[in-house]
């Protein structure tokens, strides 16, 4: 029987991407050429994990990782539960094995902006239809997480919001953006805040 108190961890099991997208991170600490960890290292880490943990797989994109589902397999065969953020590019290709998972709580898929917008920010032109078309086919909980851009309006974070909404997608966390100057960062702190009390008082409207 799984323990409920448990401790959220975040691991960024690879240092992989298969996006560019600008505001991100991962840009610059790719340039140091840092190492992924070994499936083996990875399969010792969750041998020796308490079992009151609850993994969340962050930043990169973790489907890179080498055998990652047998991961989120061994994961479960320890009762130890677990989420995923992902770009949903590589979900298609991993349904079946996420589908059979019954510890993997929810999984968070990064938009930041509408269709072509949010595509022009990836450098690739077929993410956001892709995300259209896979959510239907998914059994886990599927949350909507957006960093909140310079460019970023109450009007586009709503328009994504009710899209969602109508996918059977009710929950939307907003993450700050962190890739440049104390200015921007606080700056998009209180775009957050606005855009946050906006949806509040939206939410009653339709």
């Amino acid at each position: 029987m799984m323990n409920t108190e448990r401790i959220t961890i975040m691991w960024e099991i690879t240092l992989k991407c298969n996006l560019t997208c600008h505001f991100c991170l991962s840009w610059e600490r790719r340039r140091k050429n840092y190492s992924n960890i070994s499936f083996e290292d990875a399969k010792n880490i969750v041998s020796n994990l308490p079992e009151n943990w609850h993994i969340s797989f962050v930043w990169w994109e973790c489907f890179l990782f080498p055998n990652f589902i047998e991961i989120l397999k061994l994961l479960e065969k320890r009762w130890l539960t677990f989420e995923i953020t992902t770009n949903w590019t590589l979900v298609r290709k991993n349904l079946k094995d996420l589908n059979q998972l019954n510890n993997l709580t929810n999984i968070y898929f990064s938009i930041d902006k509408y269709w072509e917008q949010h595509d022009k920010i990836r450098w690739k032109k077929w993410v956001f239809n892709e995300i259209i078309e896979v959510i239907p086919l998914i059994k886990n909980k599927v949350y909507i997480n957006t960093v909140i851009l310079e460019s970023t309006t109450s009007e586009e974070i709503l328009k994504l919001y009710k899209l969602f909404l109508k996918k059977n997608i009710y929950h939307l966390r907003l993450a700050y953006y962190t890739n440049f100057s104390l200015e921007d960062i606080g700056n998009s702190i209180k775009k957050v805040n606005d855009i946050e009390i906006d949806m509040k008082f939206e939410s009653w409207i339709d």
